[in-house]
């Protein structure tokens, strides 16, 4: 059997032991050619200064569903998504923040296309300016993903799990960097129409079609470029390959695994002869994610004058907020506490900072496991009510707080609570089916009460201070079967309050704390 072939059986062998992306999805299908832009960067006729000072970089996220809004990639994944993604850009001092609002596209062809050229109308009607733009949806003509340069960068959902580097590799791309493999995309030839056994010398230059991956869109045009194939010894590493000289010589095309050492376990020969292994270390190559896990310093500093030369409209938004240093401490339930299943209220301190928190709710199975019951994305508020719990369980929950450029902090300490059928004398928030939360709240917000269904038809709500003095009321008039009624919190001193409820010959005092 052809070397080449067998090398590919492999693949597929390999390949139902490993993730579903990995089965069902090409890696990557940009085919980037070294951009005129990179080509006179490399030879030093680029004119940049690099103050090395953080850059932050806008992404524009657009999430893309069925016709029907089914499918959506959810927030709490983005969010889990780009901390991965700053991690891997940590080291090149670059940091991407949510620009505006996200935008939800319902379309069941670009959801899962067939082609780039779908995925290039999807970015011509959608994207926006100023802004990295992201599309997250299903399929991407087949890909993990693929960076446009006109354009800009479609995701596999798929793809985006835990450990995943395939944002920051097509990100990568998006800041002008090929592959270290660039001319191989195809095999020797551009269509994958020439074999190559691995054991026997490389030719000294392949070729590739990157037709639909320059920097404008042409269809009346099928371009096909040659690349020098690397040596090993490092005497064409400027003008060969992508160009770098501290990516070695690579010449692997599809999904490879790594030894411990880090490198390709399968041998490769260069033009010369020379036997040689591929670093399986580097996010721009093609080896498993569990593999990769940098830029080399050549790529970090051209992706950095990139933004300065080429990119400066991203570069010049407003000034960021402050990276979140601190973690939130869980406040009610206190830790095991038992708790009224049918309402939980979990309330937790505020982060400097923080404009979101992330709660992740977890519940025991059998006498040792877990499992993650709920992912949460709180805006603004330090408090959630859950009314859907199951009664004589034990929960877990854990919360980290967020803004749109940090989304790395570290979560809380876990804590624990059990749901029980009836509470006494433990759920202070719970009484006679009435309820308010959050229970500490911000002066200036809306506090929320709820009251049981057999309430009268007015609903009296007044705030109270520590010293008896009622400092707001509000009456409400019940229509239908409402029972949920907020409550504007004036700007008060911070400090304990007191909120009666008054309804039907019934008065409920809940105490509150304002902030």
């Amino acid at each position: 059997m052809n070397k080449k072939w067998s090398i590919l059986v492999v693949f597929f062998l390999f390949s139902h032991f490993v993730s579903a992306q990995e089965r069902s999805l090409f890696p990557c299908g940009t085919v980037a050619a070294k951009s005129l832009w990179l080509k006179e960067y490399q030879r030093g006729q680029i004119d940049f200064r690099d103050d090395e000072e953080t850059m932050y970089v806008p992404l524009a996220i657009h999430i893309v569903g069925d016709d029907y809004g089914l499918g959506y990639y959810r927030y709490y994944q983005v969010m889990e998504s780009v901390c991965r993604l700053n991690t891997d850009f940590a080291e090149a001092n670059i940091v991407f923040y949510i620009e505006g609002d996200i935008d939800y596209i319902d379309s069941t062809i670009w959801y899962a296309h067939d082609s780039i050229l779908q995925g290039a109308e999807m970015m011509f009607q959608n994207n926006r300016e100023h802004a990295l733009n992201c599309y997250f949806l299903d399929d991407p003509a087949g890909n993990c993903g693929y960076n446009l340069p006109y354009g800009g960068i479609a995701l596999a959902k798929s793809c985006l799990g835990e450990g995943s580097h395939t944002w920051a590799h097509e990100t990568g791309h998006a800041l002008s960097l090929p592959h270290p493999f660039l001319g191989w995309e195809g095999g020797v030839s551009y269509d994958g129409s020439v074999g190559h056994s691995y054991s026997d010398p490389a030719p000294t230059e392949v070729y590739y079609d990157y037709t639909l991956f320059k920097d404008t869109l042409y269809l009346d045009t099928l371009i096909i470029d040659t690349a020098l194939v690397e040596l090993v010894d490092g005497s064409n590493c400027a003008i060969a390959a992508d160009g770098f000289c501290d990516t070695s010589p690579d010449y692997l095309y599809h999904r490879w695994l790594c030894d411990e050492n880090a490198v390709s376990e399968i041998e490769q020969t260069d033009p010369a002869g020379v036997k040689f292994y591929s670093d399986a270390t580097l996010i721009m190559a093609y080896p498993l994610d569990s593999c990769q896990s940098r830029f080399s310093p050549g790529q970090i500093e051209a992706m950095r004058a990139y933004l300065l030369d080429v990119k400066t409209d991203w570069l010049d938004h407003e000034t960021p907020l402050a990276q979140i240093a601190g973690t939130t401490e869980l406040l009610v339930p206190a830790n095991n506490q038992e708790v009224q299943y049918e309402n939980v209220l979990l309330t937790w301190s505020g982060v400097p900072n923080a404009t979101d928190y992330y709660l992740k709710l977890y519940k025991k199975i059998g006498s040792q496991g877990i499992t993650t019951v709920g992912k949460y994305t709180i805006h603004n508020d330090t408090s959630l009510l859950l009314t859907d719990l199951h009664k004589n369980k034990t929960y877990y929950w854990e919360v980290k707080p967020t803004n749109r450029y940090s989304y790395c902090a570290s979560f809380s300490v876990r804590d624990t609570f059990f749901t029980v059928e009836e509470t006494v004398g433990i759920n202070d928030f719970v009484d006679k089916g009435f309820s308010v939360f959050p229970t500490i709240v911000s002066a200036g917000k809306v506090m929320t009460v709820l009251t049981p269904e057999e309430t009268g038809e007015e609903i009296n709500i007044r705030l109270i201070d520590i010293a008896g003095n009622t400092i707001l009321t509000t009456i409400k008039n019940r229509t239908g079967k409402n029972r949920r009624w907020t409550f504007p919190i004036p700007q008060v001193p911070e400090g304990m309050y007191i909120v009666a409820i008054g309804s039907g010959g019934q008065q409920v005092y809940k105490k509150i704390f304002v902030r």
